[in-house]
């Protein structure tokens, strides 16, 4: 009687114990589909800002040309050193 009592009890255990075990996994698995997600979404945006640093690189450096050998159609030298120092401005907040 007592053998019969002790399983019982046993088996109720184990049952709770995997209704536990099925519902932490659950959350588990949500709680990682969640960081999956986040690590996606910053690696998109360290690409695009990676991209912006690129263009605004190649935007600096024509800027750089120009007022290394200025040939004035239109644009003064103070003009280039101000583009210049607000793209290098824009670049530091990246």
């Amino acid at each position: 009687m007592q053998a019969e009592m002790r399983e019982g009890a046993l088996r109720d255990k184990h049952e709770k114990l995997q209704q536990e075990y099925s519902v932490r996994k659950e959350e588990w698995e949500a709680r990682n589909q969640k960081l999956v997600k986040e690590v996606d979404t910053l690696h998109l945006d360290k690409q695009r800002i990676s991209e912006r640093a690129d263009n605004m690189q190649e935007e600096l450096a024509g800027i750089r040309s120009l007022l290394e050998a200025p040939r004035n159609g239109g644009q003064d030298v103070a003009d280039l050193k101000r583009q210049l120092q607000v793209k290098e401005e824009q670049l530091k907040r990246l």
